[in-house]
């Protein structure tokens, strides 16, 4: 079974590097049992409009994210937590940042929410960073 393939009668197919194959293809479509298309047959592309995400959805996965960095935050200034018990607290904040992340991904840069839960990423990131590092041990092992 063959396709008709729509060639554009304004330009001349010779133009380029191989000029042989041109000749070829150009011989090919000459033959009186190929159709020749006179126009292309236009098929619209099917686009799916961005899916909208609410404000509501992404002010809750935000607010769930500050929610466990303050947890975090508390437990820093608590002189008597130790950082083995900071570590479920930090693993919240992963749990809460990915789906943040994950939602940020489907958000367009437009979205009302857009800079403040990408900074609200940033900073719990860096967070997490510090703490996976060992940033506080220094400190921790001062106070001992």
């Amino acid at each position: 079974m063959q396709a008709n393939v729509p060639i554009r009668q304004d330009t001349s197919v010779t133009q380029g590097q191989t000029p042989a194959f041109a000749t070829v293809l150009e011989k090919a479509f000459d033959k009186p049992d190929v159709e020749k298309a006179s126009a292309p047959i236009g098929v619209p592309p099917v686009l799916k409009p961005p899916m909208e995400i609410s404000t509501h959805r992404v002010f809750s996965q935000t607010d769930r994210l500050i929610t466990a960095m303050e947890t975090y935050q508390a437990l820093l200034s608590d002189n008597r937590a130790v950082l083995r018990s900071m570590e479920p607290a930090v693993r919240e904040m992963k749990i809460e940042l990915s789906s943040l992340q994950d939602l940020m991904s489907e958000m367009p840069e437009t979205h009302p929410m857009y800079e403040i839960v990408s900074e609200t990423i940033q900073v719990g990131n860096g967070e997490i960073a510090r703490f996976d590092s060992g940033f506080y041990i220094e400190d921790a092992d001062e106070t001992i």
